[in-house]
């Protein structure tokens, strides 16, 4: 059944394939080809579609036909992955439905385990998905459809995918964009604000933070990307206080813990505030290897040069907090790289596809 909505349609020149994109064995990841794609899409693409005869597949996956992220603009589907039995007809069929399973993840729908379109299939069972939405998923596809280049939610989807391809300047245009039509959005200011702190638009940046604290005083992201701003040298005397009103809005406070020891640990060099917040992690039921692993690294600087192989085991006690126990390794082994990893994006973050 067709969808009650229809677009106009544009077919664009062929391009050459990223040969950054190609493995060793010859296929193309096609995470990579996306995102070649979409750096190039016009300014009005509501939906870009990438068709190919390349053998495609991801990190997680070895094999593809059709690939999308949720909620972004772009999918792409190879013909080389389709079975190559059956009539003109039937392969017309599984073309379809390949497009209608990727464009289904741009409207932001997950994979359904009913008789749709959005069931996860093999290509080889192709024959067996559904020619449509279910019940459940065909509004959301028609909704999604139906959406205006000038709507708030798709100019806040495409402002968050310009932020992941770290196009900065579309990305702050699109939230001003959307920030048009839906001015008392914290979020969309928050989002604003790392965009243009990413793009070097500091004071702007912190003005931004401002609206959405000031829209929803209780929301702690916006105080997570303050103390990014202020720690990073705006002004760095500020970015504690920032970091600790965040850890007190935050709803979730294992992952509040473990950002703060991150920001203590990484931005500000204040190893006993990030031993401190790291432990508070801990108490409160904590098991974030990473958490561990850096707890480990602050508190036993012995770690820090391997003048042979050592094991190091940490155990937590309640009333004497972590506790270390050091093995000599009976094997040669190469020295574990520093645990110190990047900061968390504490922005708004696009679904998965």
């Amino acid at each position: 059944m067709a969808l009650g909505t229809r677009r106009r349609a544009q077919i664009l020149t062929r391009r050459a394939l990223p040969l950054e994109a190609r493995a060793a064995d010859g296929r193309y990841n096609a995470e990579a080809l996306l995102d070649a794609a979409l750096l190039e899409a016009p300014p009005d693409t509501f939906r870009l579609l990438v068709v190919t005869d390349a053998p495609l597949n991801t990190p997680a996956h070895e094999r593809l036909v059709g690939y999308a992220r949720g909620e972004e603009r772009g999918l792409i589907f190879s013909t080389q992955g389709l079975p190559r039995v059956g009539t003109e007809a039937a392969h017309r069929r599984r073309t379809r439905r390949v497009v209608l399973h990727e464009l289904g993840h741009t409207f932001g729908i997950g994979h359904c385990p009913g008789d749709c379109v959005m069931r996860d299939s093999p290509a080889q069972a192709l024959d067996l998905l559904a020619d449509g939405y279910c019940p459940l998923h065909r509004p959301i596809a028609e909704a999604g459809l139906a959406e205006r280049l000038g709507d708030v939610r798709f100019l806040s989807r495409l402002a968050l995918e310009r932020m992941r391809l770290a196009r900065w300047g579309e990305a702050v245009a699109a939230f001003r964009a959307a920030l048009k039509v839906a001015p008392g959005g914290p979020r969309l200011w928050t989002g604003l604000g790392i965009s243009l702190m990413a793009d070097g638009q500091l004071l702007a940046a912190d003005e931004a933070f401002e609206m959405a604290h000031q829209i929803a005083p209780q929301a702690p992201q916006p105080f997570y990307a303050r103390a990014i701003l202020y720690g990073a040298g705006f002004d760095p005397q500020r970015a504690e206080a920032f970091i600790e009103a965040a850890v007190d809005r935050d709803g979730r406070a294992l992952r509040a813990h473990r950002a703060a020891g991150i920001f203590y640990q990484d931005v500000l060099g204040n190893k006993p505030e990030a031993i401190r917040h790291y432990q508070r992690h801990v108490e409160l039921g904590g098991r974030d290897e990473r958490v561990i692993g850096r707890l480990v690294y602050l508190l036993s600087p012995s770690t820090l040069v391997f003048t042979r192989p050592e094991l190091i085991i940490a155990r937590w006690d309640s009333a004497e907090g972590l506790i270390l126990a050091r093995a000599h390794a009976p094997e040669p082994a190469t020295p574990s790289e520093n645990p110190a990893e990047d900061l968390d994006d504490w922005g708004p973050k696009p679904g998965g596809g």
